[in-house]
């Protein structure tokens, strides 16, 4: 569970008592398997800077309407976000941008959406306010991509075992480097024909590490790879990803 606690970030908004303990008894309740220790503390600041806001309106979390989250999505987009900033004392200023990118709008809008659904799961709320909004649309520019014979030649190449399991890891699971890290012997099963991640040990152990992304990808993928299978009986490492990062 996330467990919050004040900081000079948190501390710089000016949130009702009521609001600040409604939000952060929301977030203490999501679960470690879906939503990572650092979404956790980005949806405290994107839930706490939408309180401010709605303190602003004279308006409480728990009053909010969905006229409110559009204009708050709204507001995000525009501009404004500045000049509240700048109306702090100057060793507690956020330094915010005036708009926010759509990706960034789209994480406060998955917060006040987590938030939401568990006030009305948890029957402090008979409707979602964000209900029947859709979150901002990001619009994704394919970067480099490199052919399936590259990406071949890349885990055909020699090198330590170490290495080839980083590079099997990274091209089958699309995990990042700190997901790989966090991944341990007793997470892969060599009983089976194929290294098979324990659903039970993996999701337990990736998500004491924050990185409960990588257990689904691996558990998704299987990671059916003969090569990786050689390249893992073949190390006495006690780490998958010691040294890698």
């Amino acid at each position: 569970m996330f467990s919050s606690s004040p900081t000079p970030r948190t501390e710089s908004f000016d949130v009702d008592l009521q609001d600040r303990a409604l939000i952060d008894d929301c977030l203490a309740t999501l679960e470690p398997s879906e939503h990572s220790h650092k979404t956790c503390a980005k949806y405290e600041l994107n839930m706490l800077e939408f309180a401010e806001w709605l303190k602003a309106k004279g308006v409480s979390v728990l009053d909010a309407k969905g006229k409110h989250v559009k204009q708050f999505m709204v507001y995000l987009a525009t501009g404004g976000r500045a000049a509240v900033d700048a109306r702090r004392l100057p060793e507690q200023q956020l330094g915010w941008q005036d708009t926010l990118a759509a990706s960034t709008r789209k994480g406060h809008f998955a917060a006040i959406r987590t938030v939401y659904k568990h006030l009305v799961f948890d029957e402090q709320l008979d409707r979602d306010p964000t209900y029947g909004m859709r979150a901002p649309k990001v619009e994704i520019k394919r970067g480099l991509v490199i052919e399936h014979e590259e990406v071949r030649t890349i885990l055909d190449a020699p090198g330590k075992p170490r290495c080839r399991v980083q590079a099997f890891l990274l091209a089958f699971t699309l995990a990042r480097m700190g997901s790989i890290v966090g991944l341990r012997w007793c997470d892969v099963d060599f009983e089976n024909d194929f290294p098979e991640v324990r659903l039970g040990t993996a999701s337990d152990t990736l998500a004491r590490h924050g990185f409960p992304r990588l257990g689904k990808r691996l558990r998704a993928t299987g990671l059916a790879v003969p090569t990786l299978v050689a390249s893992l009986a073949d190390s006495g490492l006690g780490w998958l990803g010691k040294g890698l990062a």
